[in-house]
Protein backbone atom coordinates (compact mmCIF):
# COMPACT_ATOMS: atom_id res chain seq x y z
CA UNK A 1 0.00 0.00 0.00
CA UNK A 2 1.44 3.35 -1.17
CA UNK A 3 2.21 6.09 1.48
CA UNK A 4 -0.89 8.03 1.52
CA UNK A 5 -0.60 11.83 3.22
CA UNK A 6 -2.92 12.19 6.03
CA UNK A 7 -4.69 15.36 4.17
CA UNK A 8 -5.96 14.12 1.07
CA UNK A 9 -8.94 14.14 -1.53
CA UNK A 10 -9.70 10.29 -1.60
CA UNK A 11 -12.96 10.42 -0.10
CA UNK A 12 -15.63 13.24 0.31
CA UNK A 13 -14.53 13.10 4.40
CA UNK A 14 -11.06 13.56 4.02
CA UNK A 15 -11.66 16.39 1.00
CA UNK A 16 -13.68 18.24 3.53
CA UNK A 17 -11.11 17.72 6.67
CA UNK A 18 -8.24 18.66 3.96
CA UNK A 19 -10.12 22.13 2.54
CA UNK A 20 -10.66 22.78 6.45
CA UNK A 21 -7.01 22.32 7.16
CA UNK A 22 -6.28 24.63 4.38
CA UNK A 23 -8.58 27.17 5.07
CA UNK A 24 -7.00 27.33 8.94
CA UNK A 25 -3.73 27.76 7.20
CA UNK A 26 -2.53 24.62 8.95
CA UNK A 27 0.42 22.89 6.66
CA UNK A 28 -1.41 23.89 3.66
CA UNK A 29 1.89 24.15 1.54
CA UNK A 30 2.80 20.71 2.77
CA UNK A 31 -0.70 19.58 1.48
CA UNK A 32 -0.51 21.67 -1.63
CA UNK A 33 2.90 20.07 -2.42
CA UNK A 34 1.85 16.51 -1.72
CA UNK A 35 -1.25 17.18 -4.19
CA UNK A 36 0.86 18.87 -6.68
CA UNK A 37 2.78 15.56 -6.83
CA UNK A 38 -0.08 13.32 -6.93
CA UNK A 39 -1.67 15.36 -9.48
CA UNK A 40 -0.60 18.51 -11.59
CA UNK A 41 0.67 21.81 -10.98
CA UNK A 42 -2.04 23.32 -11.69
CA UNK A 43 -3.35 22.24 -8.47
CA UNK A 44 -1.98 25.17 -7.37
CA UNK A 45 -4.24 27.44 -8.59
CA UNK A 46 -7.06 25.56 -6.43
CA UNK A 47 -5.30 26.20 -3.77
CA UNK A 48 -4.78 30.01 -4.03
CA UNK A 49 -8.39 30.18 -5.13
CA UNK A 50 -9.43 28.31 -2.27
CA UNK A 51 -7.10 30.24 0.51
CA UNK A 52 -8.21 33.82 -1.29
CA UNK A 53 -12.37 33.11 -1.28
CA UNK A 54 -12.00 30.89 1.35
CA UNK A 55 -10.01 33.83 3.75
CA UNK A 56 -11.76 36.55 2.83
CA UNK A 57 -15.66 34.85 3.35
CA UNK A 58 -14.45 33.51 6.35
CA UNK A 59 -13.15 36.83 7.57
CA UNK A 60 -16.15 38.27 6.46
CA UNK A 61 -18.32 35.97 8.25
CA UNK A 62 -16.08 36.49 11.76
CA UNK A 63 -16.46 40.12 11.46
CA UNK A 64 -20.49 40.24 10.81
CA UNK A 65 -20.65 38.17 13.95
CA UNK A 66 -18.45 39.90 16.28
CA UNK A 67 -19.90 42.87 14.53
CA UNK A 68 -23.39 41.42 15.29
CA UNK A 69 -23.06 40.48 18.45
CA UNK A 70 -21.61 43.86 19.87
CA UNK A 71 -24.28 46.06 18.89
CA UNK A 72 -26.78 43.79 20.65
CA UNK A 73 -24.20 43.91 23.65
CA UNK A 74 -24.58 47.72 23.26
CA UNK A 75 -28.27 47.85 22.80
CA UNK A 76 -29.01 45.83 26.07
CA UNK A 77 -26.56 48.37 28.10
CA UNK A 78 -28.62 51.24 26.18
CA UNK A 79 -32.08 49.76 27.65
CA UNK A 80 -30.61 49.26 31.11
CA UNK A 81 -29.40 53.06 30.93
CA UNK A 82 -32.59 54.12 29.41
CA UNK A 83 -34.43 52.07 32.54
CA UNK A 84 -32.27 53.31 35.38
CA UNK A 85 -32.72 57.19 34.03
CA UNK A 86 -36.33 56.34 34.16
CA UNK A 87 -36.37 55.18 37.51
CA UNK A 88 -33.84 57.97 39.00
CA UNK A 89 -35.98 60.68 37.16
CA UNK A 90 -39.04 59.19 39.06
CA UNK A 91 -37.59 58.90 42.17
CA UNK A 92 -36.00 62.75 41.84
CA UNK A 93 -39.92 64.00 40.75
CA UNK A 94 -41.58 62.53 43.92
CA UNK A 95 -38.53 63.72 46.03
CA UNK A 96 -39.09 67.32 44.60
CA UNK A 97 -43.26 66.89 45.14
CA UNK A 98 -42.08 65.90 48.86
CA UNK A 99 -39.84 68.87 49.45
CA UNK A 100 -42.42 71.41 47.83
CA UNK A 101 -45.12 69.96 49.80
CA UNK A 102 -42.74 70.26 52.96
CA UNK A 103 -41.76 73.77 51.91
CA UNK A 104 -45.60 74.88 51.22
CA UNK A 105 -46.45 73.33 55.18
CA UNK A 106 -48.69 70.84 53.33
CA UNK A 107 -46.64 67.72 54.27
CA UNK A 108 -47.32 65.27 57.12
CA UNK A 109 -44.30 65.50 58.51
CA UNK A 110 -42.39 62.43 57.63
CA UNK A 111 -40.12 64.03 54.86
CA UNK A 112 -37.57 66.87 54.63
CA UNK A 113 -37.30 69.33 57.70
Amino acid sequence: KPDIPRANFNDIFQAFVTVFQVLTLDNWVTVAYNTMSTSTPWSLLYFVIVLCLGSYTVLNLFLAILLENLDRWQGDDDEENEQTEAAGDDILKKSLELAQKEMDGEGDGDGFQ
